[in-house]
């Protein structure tokens, strides 16, 4: 039976119950992540824990939550709902969202809720390699949420541009900017290698991801030299390799944007590389990155 940690207590699925005034169900007034957990040599290990929390309370406190939780309880959250189940490797969605309201758009005084979710988790994108099509929805304007925190709400703009995607026979949403520069997949980070460069679209109109993060110390460890530069659509087509990163994704290879192959479809030399470590990273293989994961058994 599916449990779910739900401020401060396990409980089953069954009693984890919140309004139907929830202030985030009617306004999207929530923030979460999305976290990994895998089955190595020394029990089940959760990737980058510490980012994750990190970023999870910079969102909460974007959207004015005051009664944010503190990095101790969520961290308990997550490790004692993990030990609730037997899972052996899967996904975590801590969230935290404001409760019960008077349905006013004003969130002044509002209490937020703090639950924690953990199941079995396949590849979100599980192919050799993947199309992209370009959007018709833009990313949102900078200006109008912060690009850094992860929100509820603003995933209506990803889920608008996956549709597209989904109806010409596509795997994932590519969103440009206002400006018409690359920013990101629906969920995930977009980076190109060309002659043997890695380039990836800079901070500012993108959810700079922890799965991100992680190439750049990879490809550096490598000596791949990394730059964070805007891109164009052309730069897109044009590129050597092309792959997609997230908690979701992890690394998943291009290998067609907007009906144009990409290094002929193939996955590329440098992708593979980048891959197969980020695998060892995350499955405990790779001992200098240990610092990375927390064991929990």
């Amino acid at each position: 039976m599916l449990k779910v940690w739900l401020n401060g207590k396990i409980v089953s699925e069954q009693r984890a119950r919140v309004s139907i005034r929830a202030h985030a169900l009617h306004y999207g007034t929530g923030v979460f992540e999305g976290i990994r957990f895998y089955d190595t040599e020394k029990g089940r290990a959760i990737f980058r824990l510490d980012d994750h929390i990190k970023r999870l309370r910079y969102s909460a406190r974007a959207i004015g939550v005051q009664n944010i939780p503190t990095s101790a309880t969520i961290q308990k959250g997550i490790i004692d709902i993990l030990r609730a189940h037997t899972y052996r490797s899967g996904y975590i969605r801590p969230i935290i969202f404001f409760g019960e309201s008077n349905l006013g758009l004003s969130t002044e005084g509002l209490k937020a809720d703090f639950a924690v979710i953990v199941l079995p988790w396949k590849k979100y994108l599980a192919k050799t390699s993947i199309s992209l099509k370009t959007a018709e929805t833009r990313r949102f304007n900078p200006r109008a949420f912060d690009p850094n925190a992860k929100i509820s709400g603003v995933y209506v703009n990803s889920i608008t541009a996956h549709r597209e995607a989904e109806k010409a026979g596509c795997d994932e949403a590519l969103l440009l900017g206002d400006d018409g520069s690359v920013a990101e997949g629906a969920g995930e980070n977009i980076f190109i290698i060309k002659r043997g460069v890695l380039y990836t679209p800079p901070r500012g109109n993108i959810l700079p991801g922890i799965t991100r993060k992680t190439v750049f110390e990879i490809a550096r460890n490598f000596k791949i030299p990394v730059r964070e530069k805007r891109l164009r659509l052309a730069d897109l087509y044009r590129a050597d390799e092309c792959f997609l990163t997230g908690t979701a994704t992890e690394v998943t290879p291009v290998g067609r944007i907007d009906g144009k192959l990409i290094n002929r479809g193939r996955v590329g030399d440098s992708t593979s590389r980048i891959s197969d470590r980020f695998q060892e990273i995350v499955n405990g293989r790779a001992r200098s990155y240990w610092h990375l994961l927390t064991f929990v058994g």
